[in-house]
């Protein structure tokens, strides 16, 4: 009698781990000094993880990260801080790699058969 293998599907996205770093703590702690440091935060590992499409090449997620940056950027700063104003200006590709570190997962697999619902 042949033994049924049963195996998770996989997803066709790449998860995206954003890491503050540094510069995203001193503009948290500039805001409110004691919020928080990147040595504490490396303790909490309860980081943002985002899906984008599952590309083939290198260049083509650091062309996709390019194009959705600001509002990766926008996103992280407003789970902290929904007021625009307290937010740095300057938010270009350069800027967001000098405040986060992008973490990659190329393999993902559901564990669950219901349906994914967006918020």
């Amino acid at each position: 009698m042949a033994v049924k293998m049963e195996f998770f599907e996989a997803i066709n996205r790449i998860a995206i781990v954003i890491i503050p770093k540094k510069p995203f703590y001193d503009w948290l702690n500039r805001i409110e000094p004691g919020e928080g440091t990147d040595e504490e935060a490396s303790e909490d590992k309860d980081n943002t993880v985002y899906l984008i499409p599952d590309f083939d090449e290198q260049f083509e997620i650091e062309a996709y990260l390019k194009k959705i940056c600001q509002r990766i950027f926008k996103n992280e700063l407003a789970s902290w801080y929904t007021d625009e104003s307290l937010w740095p200006e300057n938010r270009t590709w350069d800027i967001f790699k000098e405040w986060f570190d992008i973490e990659m997962h190329t393999v993902l697999y559901d564990t669950l058969d219901d349906d994914i619902e967006k918020d």
